[in-house]
């Protein structure tokens, strides 16, 4: 274990660091189960598409799972920060947030030049798929469904990967270990292969900046802006591309403009690193109220 900085209480660390962590995945598991066989059930009986219920139901329940489990295990929920927004610096964070966005919006055009090396007939389809998402239209569902992911999504997953992993892997094996680890897993539990980088580099910076502010409400909200301008993204209609030649010269370009931002990012990332206390949040907000 690092060593800690400072007069920060021992038993807060040892705390954290008894945290079952497979015990609460499979609470979040069975929570899961439970939500998707009600959902059959009452989707059954009424006749209706009620995934919109089931999925809310279970990112509304499962941040109340792992606060138990900090309780039960004499952690108090306060020790993951304070909910203020005061003197934060706002405009730098949206900042490397929206190139962040941009990366990873990016990232999703990457493949398909790649892919074409083995599958060519891959730019006929993307061009197929493209012209048939030229009209979108919002139901009920996708409307709720984007409510959730800038609600009660960012406050599930901030708290299990930043609040929850993040804490107590710091004090196992240490603060770069635990911020590559949380943000490695933060990208695999989205299985989205084309996304994975965008969502790594997303997992760091909310690491980074829940060390710099040492409140978990900043990256809940950055978290937040994410999840809502994607979604609201999928609601705009597609690029007028009527030509495999244009579909290749607008990829080409995204692809150029990806790798450019792969240095520019990565050196931000580090910037803030080496700019970041040392301690876990717990130990610094431990350190305060005491």
């Amino acid at each position: 274990m690092d060593k800690i900085e400072g007069d920060v209480p021992c038993i807060m660390g040892e705390k954290f660091g008894e945290l079952e962590i497979w015990n609460v995945l499979v609470q979040l598991f069975v929570l899961g189960l439970i939500c998707h066989i009600l959902h059959n059930i009452m989707q059954n009986i009424l006749g209706m598409d009620l995934n919109v219920v089931w999925i809310a139901t279970f990112y509304i329940f499962a941040p109340f799972i792992m606060i138990r489990s900090l309780r039960m295990n004499g952690v108090d929920a306060e020790v993951i920060g304070e909910p203020s927004v005061q003197h934060v610096p706002w405009i730098l964070l949206i900042s490397i947030k929206f190139l962040l966005i941009l990366f990873s919006w990016l990232s999703q055009s990457v493949g398909v030049p790649l892919a074409s090396l083995v599958y060519p007939k891959i730019y006929t389809e993307v061009l197929s798929l493209l012209s048939e998402h030229t009209h979108v239209s919002a139901d009920v569902n996708s409307i709720l469904m984007l409510i959730i992911s800038f609600t009660f999504v960012p406050i599930f997953e901030e708290l299990l990967f930043r609040g929850y992993l993040l804490n107590k892997w710091r004090d196992k094996i240490g603060l770069g270990k635990a911020i590559i680890m949380s943000s490695l897993l933060f990208a695999c539990v989205h299985f989205d292969i084309m996304l994975f980088l965008g969502y790594f580099a997303s997992g760091i910076f909310y690491s980074l900046v829940y060390l710099r502010t040492k409140r978990l409400i900043v990256p809940i909200i950055l978290h937040s802006l994410t999840n809502l301008v994607s979604s609201f993204t999928t609601f705009l209609p597609s690029l007028p591309l009527t030509s495999i030649e244009e579909l290749q010269s607008a990829l080409l370009v995204a692809l150029i403009v990806y790798l450019m931002l792969i240095p520019i990012i990565a050196f931000i990332l580090y910037r803030f690193y080496k700019h970041t206390a040392k301690m876990s949040p717990h130990q610094l907000n431990m350190k305060k109220s005491s």
